[in-house]
């Protein structure tokens, strides 16, 4: 793929590419332009390409002034005669580049109980971030703040609670978005929900140890 990576909105990049004809007669070859108004093909017509020569053509990218997104894609399609190649086309702004852990684990907390964990959102991009998460009404995952701006090259701790109501294992999926960034992240919270007692547990996190062979005794 063509990448135009961290460029200005309003300025306009260009990028040359070379097609060749790889086969052993002259073809013709013509380009099929891109469908938005972001890219666009620069190419002047031409007859028959003799066998291994290039035909050379130019990649236009101008994201406009005024827009929200980040990200922008689209494609050009070569042609010649029967074959045909397929070319994406990426193009961003500086945009923030959000790193958080995937998975949250409460581990093993008691039914009833609320347990908080903390976890650490940065942004290795070069423009802040407006993040947001999306948790439901009916969710037992909480956030301190559903809604924050992490600057670039910062982080910040935000604090997420659970109460645990249903015993056994818990897992839910919570959608981090970023706006105008592709789409949404997803963070893992998981827990194993136990009754209000001592358990004696594994060492290596397979759970409940529900019974213990001591072996022979005396009288």
């Amino acid at each position: 793929s063509d990448l135009f990576d961290s460029i200005n909105p309003g300025t306009l990049y260009v990028m040359s590419f070379s097609m060749r004809n790889a086969t052993q007669i002259p073809r013709r070859m013509r380009v099929v332009a891109p469908r938005t108004n972001v890219f666009s093909v620069n190419y002047i017509p031409a007859g028959a390409v003799a066998p291994g020569l290039d035909y050379r053509a130019e990649i236009e990218c101008l994201i406009p002034e005024d827009s929200l997104d980040f990200f922008f894609t689209d494609k050009i399609v070569v042609v010649m005669d029967e074959y045909s190649v397929e070319v994406p086309l990426v193009a961003n702004k500086p945009c923030p580049d959000i790193v958080f852990e995937k998975r949250l684990d409460f581990g093993t907390i008691s039914q009833g109980e609320e347990a908080s964990h903390e976890f650490r959102i940065e942004n290795r991009g070069k423009v802040p971030g407006q993040i947001s998460m999306n948790v439901g009404d009916d969710s037992f995952v909480r956030f301190e703040r559903t809604n924050v701006e992490v600057p670039p090259g910062e982080f910040v701790t935000i604090k997420c609670s659970m109460s645990a109501e249903d015993l056994g294992p818990f897992r839910e999926l919570t959608m981090i978005e970023v706006a105008g960034v592709g789409e949404p992240m997803l963070l893992d919270v998981s827990a194993q929900v136990v009754l209000h007692k001592v358990n004696l547990l594994y060492p290596n996190g397979d759970g409940i140890i529900d019974n213990l062979d001591v072996g022979n005794m005396l009288f």
